[in-house]
């Protein structure tokens, strides 16, 4: 890998800053200050979008955009950031035009996440392939030196990483150990592509397990199902035994209904001979009074005796002639009234004419200054008796031809008129008028007409009872109906004894309806209770079948189960053999790469320890070790127990340290080097210079510093 041109902007450090670096050695210039940490922190960066710990917080990334062109064996590839989240990576031609095109959306995405979808894109294979075998831990422990300053802020290197750099060689054994030993320890199917083994043996765990689940799930079911039945048969027996009660009760009901039945029709027939009974001794009873009353009348009334149409219309005839003479004599009396009162008016008007004269006699003869003479007193005596005479002639003369008139004349005539036809019809009645006088029969009429109107009542009387009693009794044999209804009577009785015996009833009690009554009420009462309760086991029941259909006997499934169980066994047993045949394997690669790891860690420390004393000369005395190589990658931190620049110059020693392993493994990645020559003395820059230049003949060297002491060996690139 080669970083070929590097575009960057960052206001107020530099602005569209382009920096074209050298396949071996670049050294970038710049003042404190100038942003040689940001510009070497963001090419890191830009270069791995996806780590989820970046050299760079978010918020130094805020304004800054960088452009990066890489060159990989025959591809060219161009990172482009814009703050944290506008990423994407581009493949581009010999003339910088873009050819393919991926973003990043979502940055702090996992490696094999990366690598997963760089695959599935068209030109980035080799991409996938360098982050796939170094990915960004690889890449900062052999390939980046921070300033001291900022070595204490490093993300800590995985043990995975220093192991690939050490032990990964054109060979490729360490890569197959990993494949190997990768797909024999990883379970995520999902996730892996060299697993077949641990594929086979997962899924037929993952089938073991569900096969085994489903048998233990059906012999619940079974249990359960088997349960089910007997409790189905359990309440089909109580149904049963319930049904037999309420057929049993139900026939004592239908018993005891027919027996009120045949009781009410034999109560009927009771109280119909009592009727007929009745009927008869009221039917003797009605004769006798028929006949007393028929006497009585022949007694009380003889007159009416052989009384025809014709004499019933002359009683009628007797009241109408009655009735107009009453109307005549009321008209004569009242003709007469009124013509008296005018006579007595008359007689009032004379009576005062006289009381006048007589007055005006008298106070002639009192007058004393008038003298009369006896002749004068004579004659006026005289004629004061005249005229009495003649007003008693006048009255008596008016009186008469008052009452004397036409018109009471005419009424008289008309009376004697309609005695005389009332004569005739009494006697057409055999009514003997001799020895009664005319004045009597008026009376005599009164108390007729009044004995004819009783002898029509009784008569009406009589005649109802006869229509009563004939109504009722005539052509009817009641006796033979009597008789007939005692045959049934008897009949019934016999039925409603066979009826009780059949369900069990006393005798005592058949003629008390109130008991029957009570034994129905009771009898209907556990009919209802024993069909509530078969109501509630029948739903059990339901209830319990339908569960059983739904879940249908399993038997075969449970039996086809348990040889697919046999099956899975058997496969599992023979993976299993694989796999201890692979785990024997792995533990001849685990003692190869641990004997090749001491060999290669005891290069490395050999390595490490000579360029670091090519730098330091004899300025340290603390041992340089193994575990204190492993610490210092691992940790990418200061020792608490060693200074600053002790750290610094060891880091910077082991990044040289790795150029022969990583020629060794085919693989080449630039050596950013920040502030490298912050503790090295000034007669040893001869020898970082000839350190780096050898490191430079297999990979790329970038050096940002601040110091003039390599620009006699190299022309500097201004920041």
């Amino acid at each position: 890998m080669r970083i070929k041109k590097c575009i960057a902007t960052c206001p107020g450090v530099f602005q569209d800053k382009t920096i074209v670096l050298n396949d071996g050695i670049t050294v970038v210039h710049g003042k404190n200050n100038a942003g040689k940490t940001l510009l070497s922190r963001a090419m890191i960066d830009a270069i791995f979008p996806f780590t989820s710990s970046p050299l760079l917080e978010g918020e130094s990334w805020k304004n800054i955009s960088i452009e990066i062109d890489t060159r990989f064996d025959n591809a060219t590839y161009r990172f482009m950031r814009k703050d944290m989240n506008h990423c994407s990576i581009n493949t581009v031609n010999d003339r910088g035009s873009i050819l393919h095109s991926h973003k990043i959306n979502n940055t702090g995405n996992s490696i094999s996440d990366i690598v997963h979808e760089l695959q599935s894109k068209n030109g980035f294979v080799r991409l996938s392939d360098f982050y796939r075998n170094i990915g960004f831990h690889g890449f900062i422990a052999a390939g980046y030196l921070p300033s001291a300053v900022d070595l204490d802020n490093l993300p800590p290197v995985s043990r995975d990483s220093i192991d690939f750099l050490l032990l990964q060689d054109r060979s490729n054994y360490y890569a197959a150990y990993s494949a190997i030993q990768e797909s024999y320890s990883n379970r995520d199917i999902s996730s892996k592509v060299h697993n077949e083994l641990m594929n086979q043996t997962f899924k037929f765990e993952r089938l073991h397990k569900d096969t085994v689940k489903k048998l233990e799930l059906m012999k619940i079911n079974a249990s359960k199902r088997e349960k089910q039945q007997g409790e189905l048969a359990r309440y089909n027996e109580e149904i049963k035994s319930i049904s037999s009660k309420i057929d049993a009760f139900s026939i004592r009901k239908n018993h005891i209904s027919r027996i009120l039945e045949a009781c009410s029709r034999k109560n009927t027939l009771v109280q119909d001979i009592q009727n007929i009974q009745k009927k008869i001794k009221t039917g003797i009873e009605q004769e006798k009074e028929i006949a007393a009353r028929e006497k009585e009348l022949e007694k009380s009334y003889p007159q009416f005796r052989n009384f025809d149409q014709a004499k019933k219309n002359n009683i009628k005839h007797m009241q109408d002639r009655y009735r107009e003479i009453r109307t005549i004599n009321e008209k004569i009396e009242n003709e007469l009234f009124k013509r008296e009162s005018r006579v007595r008016r008359v007689g009032s008007i004379l009576a005062g004419i006289n009381l006048l004269v007589l007055a005006a006699v008298v106070w002639l003869f009192l007058q004393t200054s008038l003298i009369l003479s006896r002749d004068e007193k004579v004659i006026i005596i005289g004629s004061m008796i005249i005229m009495q005479l003649l007003s008693y002639i006048s009255h008596i003369i008016y009186r008469y031809r008052l009452f004397h008139s036409s018109v009471i004349y005419n009424l008289e005539q008309q009376k004697q008129d309609l005695e005389q036809k009332l004569e005739n019809i009494l006697r057409a009645n055999d009514i003997d008028m001799q020895n009664i006088d005319l004045e009597e029969i008026y009376e005599f009429l009164l108390q007729y007409f009044e004995e004819y109107g009783e002898f029509n009542e009784k008569q009406l009387d009589l005649y109802m009872l006869k229509k009563a009693h004939n109504e009722q009794y005539i052509n009817s044999s009641l006796e033979e109906k009597k008789e007939a209804l005692e045959a049934d009577l008897q009949s019934l009785s016999g039925t409603i004894q066979e009826m009780a015996n059949m369900a069990g009833i006393d005798a005592e009690i058949l003629n008390d309806e109130e008991s029957l009554l009570t034994m129905m009420d009771e009898t209907i009462e556990k009919i209802d209770t024993l069909t509530s309760e078969l109501t509630a086991k029948q739903k059990i029941a339901d209830s319990i079948s339908f569960n059983l259909q739904e879940s249908p006997d399993a038997t075969n499934e449970q039996k086809q189960l348990e040889q697919q169980l046999d099956e899975y066994n058997e496969m599992l047993d023979t993976l299993t053999r694989r796999q201890k045949h692979v785990k024997y394997l792995l533990d001849l690669f685990d003692e190869s790469i641990q004997n090749r790891m001491q060999i290669q860690m005891e290069q490395l420390v050999h390595t490490t320890a000579s360029i670091f004393r090519e730098l330091t000369g004899s300025s340290y005395s603390q041992p340089i070790d193994m575990n204190t190589i492993v610490n210092v990658m691992e940790k990418n931190h200061t020792d608490s127990t060693r200074n600053v620049s002790f750290s610094h110059l060891l880091q910077l020693a082991i990044k040289c340290a790795l150029h022969d392993f990583l020629v060794d493994s085919g693989v080449s990645i630039p050596l950013i080097l920040d502030d490298p020559l912050v503790f090295i003395d000034e007669d040893k820059i001869d020898a970082f210079g000839k350190i780096i230049e050898k490191t430079a003949q297999s990979r790329q060297v970038i050096v940002f510093t601040h110091s003039n002491a390599l620009n006699s060996w190299y022309t500097p690139v201004e920041l």
